[in-house]
């Protein structure tokens, strides 16, 4: 079972040789971190999100990105915790800050082959479409938030969906597949959406937004059945 996003770019000549940028301390160690991290890492520079903070381990094999989209968040130390708490979530190990704001923090080198990459630059491992299918169909998507709220989607076998946010309101919608797309259409919500998905090697799901890593859902969120009784 695949349970419940980055997207890749060109590799810039900073990416791939020891960092020397505005903003990094050269006298010290650089992180060794792998070529898919470093894709990750050059979206991260290349400044889309604003206001933000990516956080590697030190193994340099995960990565998690924190970024305030409302211009309601408290301060770069709360999104660089954001982003070592997301980044640690993995279990892989302790995690640091290596950018923040598009801005590299620590020097850093790129170890190992980069995996084939499709036209568009995003590695060609999307879950197929009639995984996607087997997976929800009669299944739950459950995620709590950090205040132990619970926000629940179920995805019944006829295309239909219902759920509850996590403040109690419910709702209804649709859910479609095409090809490796799958589509949520909300009737009584906004935020319709639609994505693509790529499972992480601790069983973890990255959801992708129109080619751009939009969030990872750790393996328990999928959930069998209706278990919320939507």
């Amino acid at each position: 079972m695949f349970s419940w996003v980055r997207v890749g770019c060109a590799l810039t000549a900073c990416g791939v040789l020891l960092a020397a940028c505005a903003g990094v301390d050269t006298n010290e160690k650089p992180l060794v971190i792998s070529p898919v991290t470093n894709i990750w890492l050059q979206v991260h520079l290349r400044g889309g999100q604003g206001r933000s903070a990516f956080a590697v381990n030190e193994s340099g094999t995960h990565s998690f990105e924190a970024y305030c989209q409302s211009g309601t968040c408290n301060g770069q130390f709360n999104l660089s915790q954001e982003a070592i708490k997301g980044c640690e979530k993995f279990g892989h190990g302790r995690c640091v800050i290596l950018a923040s704001n598009g801005v590299l923090k620590r020097p850093y080198t790129v170890d190992g082959s980069l995996p084939a990459l499709t036209p568009q630059g995003v590695a060609a491992n999307y879950v197929s479409g009639d995984r996607i299918r087997d997976e929800l169909a009669g299944n739950s998507i459950v995620e709590t938030t950090s205040e132990g709220k619970i926000w629940a989607e179920y995805f019944a076998p006829d295309g239909t969906l219902r759920g509850r946010t996590d403040d109690g309101r419910r709702f209804e919608g649709s859910w479609t597949i095409e090809g490796k797309t799958l589509c949520v259409d909300y009737s009584s919500i906004a935020h319709d959406w639609c994505g693509e998905f790529i499972e992480g090697a601790d069983g973890s799901i990255d959801y992708y937004n129109a080619g751009k890593f939009a969030k990872t859902f750790p393996r328990s969120v999928l959930q069998k059945g209706n278990p919320q009784n939507l």
